[in-house]
């Protein structure tokens, strides 16, 4: 089997609503599919294999604390794992990338609500990897 790059324009983005100056530059600029938690439509993507991409700190901070980068007023995790579920159900994600930027603790509330939302994301995938920071 020949292993071939998935073009840029078939990642999608899921929400990234608090972006650094170098990140709106680089996204304004690429072909990279932004589409809220709200708006995420399997309809209005792309034919074929994507990738589907989404940062953890997108979840409002109440709802998972000790983000490095805590952007109040973020969607609940759960609209999150239905949004990524949607696209998901499409069988055309050949990679979903999480990204957990939050800070080390001990506290097991804190561990225990991280865990289970990195297990409800990737719920009934195949060749579910996840690694923890």
């Amino acid at each position: 089997m020949l292993l071939q790059p998935v073009p840029e324009d078939r990642t999608v983005l899921v929400d990234a609503r608090d972006l650094d100056p170098a990140e709106a530059d680089y996204l304004a600029s690429a072909r990279i599919r932004r589409a809220t938690v709200d708006g995420l439509d399997p309809a209005e993507l792309p034919d074929g294999p994507l990738i589907l991409h989404v940062d953890l700190d997108v979840v409002d901070p109440g709802e998972l604390p000790g983000l490095l980068f805590p952007a109040p007023g973020g969607p609940a995790a759960a609209e999150v794992v239905a949004a990524v579920h949607r696209v998901l159900a499409t069988g055309r994600v050949t990679v979903l990338d999480i990204a957990c930027p939050w800070h080390p603790t001990d506290e097991t509330r804190v561990q225990q609500a991280r865990t289970d939302l990195l297990r409800a994301l990737v719920a009934g995938q195949p060749d579910q990897t996840v690694s923890r920071p």
